[in-house]
């Protein structure tokens, strides 16, 4: 699912140039799960954006790429033109598929499957943001969560949920960004594929409770897209979404949904 592993199914994939190429089922449901989300999101969630990923770099002391350049990439970007015929998956020529939005949730929940069918009574699987949770802890309560203050240099929390068996994701614009010398503006990795550019967006800490990581994932990813009024709006209608804490640029704590938060 890495689009920079060689010869991996997608980095096959994505140089197949415009052919149609057989991949695993596991890419494959990954790829299919990414276009549903693309349409439930009217595009805000959009697996096509690799042109747009390889062209930014969001590692300290990287340039904004140039607006011609990221213009071109961006009309590569339309999930509705990716085709799937049995096991096989056709793009556009120079369109790209980056699963990163939701592979790792993907990945957590098939570790949790495994463990639990390994015999635990309970498992708890943490990817940095992606959590799977199955089964249930020894001692019978809740399993606690704490959700990392945005930009803390020494891992503070501004609060905790409580669950009992959902999965956890928390996306934010905080993890990976650059800021511009010259401009003096922070710029961070959650792209809006209309745009090309990172998603001006009030929310900079988005943590959905679903029924699946891979669920959450996504929507954890769309909620910062497409805002807080938007996001309190179009959550509730995601299948397996549970419940979400929004932290938003001035400090507001927004719950949607069945969460059980408490503020740190």
């Amino acid at each position: 699912m890495s689009k920079t592993k060689l010869d991996g199914d997608l980095w096959l994939l994505n140089r197949s140039r415009h052919k149609p190429r057989d991949v695993s089922p596991p890419v494959l449901e990954v790829i299919e799960a990414g276009l549903r989300f693309g349409e439930f999101s009217n595009g805000l969630f959009d697996i096509t954006i690799g042109g747009l990923t390889d062209l930014w770099d969001f590692s300290p002391g990287a340039e904004v790429p140039h607006p011609v350049m990221v213009e071109m990439w961006r009309e590569t970007v339309d999930y509705r033109k990716v085709i799937i015929d049995g096991s096989s998956v056709q793009t556009e020529y120079l369109t790209f598929i980056d699963l990163g939005g939701i592979a790792k949730g993907y990945i957590a929940d098939r570790m949790a499957e495994i463990i639990i069918n390994g015999g635990a009574a309970g498992v708890i699987i943490d990817l940095g943001g992606d959590v799977a949770i199955a089964g249930k802890k020894p001692d019978g309560e809740p399993w606690r969560l704490g959700i990392r203050k945005p930009f803390s240099e020494h891992g503070e929390l501004f609060g905790i949920v409580e669950t009992r068996g959902c999965a956890v994701v928390t996306s934010g614009v905080y993890e990976r960004y650059f800021t511009d010398t010259d401009t003096n503006i922070r710029y961070h990795h959650i792209l809006d594929p209309a745009t090309g550019m990172p998603a001006i967006t009030d929310i900079i800490s988005a943590t959905v409770l679903a029924d699946s990581a891979m669920t959450g994932d996504a929507l954890s990813t769309i909620a910062l897209l497409a805002g807080s009024k938007k996001a309190v709006e179009l959550l509730p209608t995601a299948e397996g979404f549970i419940g979400a804490v929004l932290l938003l640029e001035n400090g507001e704590i927004i719950e949607i949904g069945e969460v059980d938060f408490t503020a740190a």
